[in-house]
């Protein structure tokens, strides 16, 4: 997401593809530590040895005809097929096919580092800005540990990000769509919950004849005949990925293999999660604050331009916060900041034995911050991002679980890209106060995120179960039953 502006007279002081080799060379080290000792211990390794390996072998044992029918992944099996090839051709040694599988998320982190690179250089960021800003997503527990060990998310949100960079950049004709709809094939045959990732694809289309500056509302809605046509094509180019899932959803008769139905329909019998969208807003509330050195622009202009706006925003995530039950419960409520909803469930802080307080505040005022991210987008990519967020929530929240490691790498790959494009930087410092605390802020506030990241990403490794030491004080533990759905 390069933003189009005026180039700055301060230029990037390292090529923008330092972001990529930062986070490329701190995962390989992270994870070759890993690899070479032997470590099996965390969330990601129970997954691995509990769900994902068992059903690579059972694929590469069943190639060249393997039963898709049933099998116990609760995702559509393309990152499994892949790795079954290649342990069927070479080895199903476990750490082999770990290695092999990291070529995913090495292709995800250069991607994103120079998708980071990029949206920064023309507003003149330094080497030093970029690297923070791509830490956070790096660091974070969901995408490290996914990359560490066999689990598909990483493969999923690389599909997902080649297709909404091309789109992000205004780059929508014949040729595009082309590669965009081959791009969403593959996410569906990864992460069928990603066919979200289409509304970058319509969106852009939409949007195609809206000049690049105009972020007006009035801008996005004018002329609608003239959307038409290319909006349509892009429909056309989403239909094999839409029709690749309706085959499985056939298939399967449901969104995820048999194995899990019962799973999804008790937790979910309307098969809604009500509770998706305040813990979304609940983890925007949580990391924007370490994000304030960028978005301070943003904040500013939504207090000053849409007061009311921000009031009603406040008020119906507050009412919406209320209405579903956001108390602890394992397994559709669990893990990340559903943690600490445990421990005040245990002091007995609820409201009604049905709200957590910390939801009921936090979503109110993640609410009015994503609100202020999207105003940060000064020109057509504002409605482009507004409506994909939307889509992802949707998407989300047709999951019968409500887990971080579902939201964390969206949002946080969404904040560093927006704010590299649109954030505070030396050209606003004049319309700022206190410009040398936000100049210090863009450092230490991602910093800090990551720092936390990392810390959280090591406890995980030390504290939860290993899946190959079954001890006696592990046997009441119990561990979530969807692998990344």
């Amino acid at each position: 997401m390069t933003k189009n502006a005026t180039t700055s007279n301060t230029t990037v002081r390292k090529p923008p593809m330092a972001a990529a080799w930062a986070v490329l060379g701190l995962f390989l080290l992270g994870a070759t530590v890993l690899w070479t000792i032997g470590w099996h211990r965390g969330r990601a390794a129970c997954d691995q040895y509990d769900y994902h390996l068992k059903v690579i072998v059972k694929f590469a044992r069943e190639l060249p005809h393997p039963d898709l029918h049933d099998y116990y992944s609760a995702t559509t099996p393309g990152y499994h097929l892949v790795l079954a090839a290649a342990a069927r051709m070479i080895s199903e040694n476990p750490l082999f096919l770990q290695i092999t599988a990291s070529a995913f998320t090495l292709a995800l982190l250069l991607v994103f580092g120079r998708a980071v690179g990029r949206a920064g250089q023309s507003r003149g960021r330094t080497w030093i800005e970029l690297i923070v800003l791509a830490l956070p997503f790096a660091t974070s527990t969901y995408v490290f540990t996914s990359g560490v060990w066999l689990l598909p998310e990483n493969a999923g949100w690389w599909l997902a990000l080649l297709v909404a960079l091309p789109c992000l950049c205004g780059r929508i004709n014949v040729r595009s769509l082309a590669w965009c709809s081959a791009l969403l094939v593959l996410l569906v045959l990864v992460r069928q919950s990603h066919l979200w990732v289409a509304s970058f694809v319509c969106g852009a289309a939409w949007m195609s004849s809206t000049p690049m500056a105009d972020a007006s509302i009035a801008g996005a809605l004018s002329r609608p005949a003239a959307r038409v046509r290319p909006t349509l094509a892009a429909l056309a180019a989403c239909l094999p990925a839409a029709g690749i899932l309706a085959v499985f959803v056939w298939m399967w008769h449901g969104l995820t293999p048999p194995s899990f139905h019962v799973q999804h329909l008790v937790q979910s019998p309307s098969h809604i999660n009500w509770a998706t969208l305040p813990f979304i807003l609940s983890l925007v509330a949580v990391f924007s604050p370490f994000f304030l050195g960028w978005l301070w622009p943003g904040i500013v202009r939504l207090w000053r331009e849409s007061r009311p706006a921000v009031v009603l925003i406040a008020f119906a995530s507050l009412v919406w916060a209320i209405l579903p039950e956001t108390t602890f419960l394992r397994e559709p409520r669990s893990g990340g900041l559903w943690a600490i909803v445990e421990k005040l469930d245990n002091a007995g802080l609820t409201i009604a034995h049905h709200t957590s307080p910390l939801i009921l505040l936090l979503a109110p005022i993640g609410a009015v911050l994503l609100a202020a991210w999207v105003t940060i987008i000064d020109d057509k990519r504002r409605w482009i991002v507004a409506a994909s967020v939307g889509a992802f929530i949707a998407a989300q929240s047709l999951n019968a679980n409500c887990w971080q490691r579902y939201h964390e790498p969206f949002l946080l790959m969404l904040f560093a890209l927006l704010s590299a494009a649109y954030g505070s930087g030396p050209e606003t410092s004049g319309t700022l106060r206190r410009p040398k605390i936000l100049a210090a802020l863009r450092i230490v506030g991602p910093l800090a995120l990551a720092g936390l990241m990392v810390a959280v990403t090591i406890r995980g490794l030390i504290v939860e179960r290993d899946p190959l030491l079954p001890e006696p004080k592990q046997a009441n533990v119990s561990s979530p039953h969807d692998p990344a759905r």
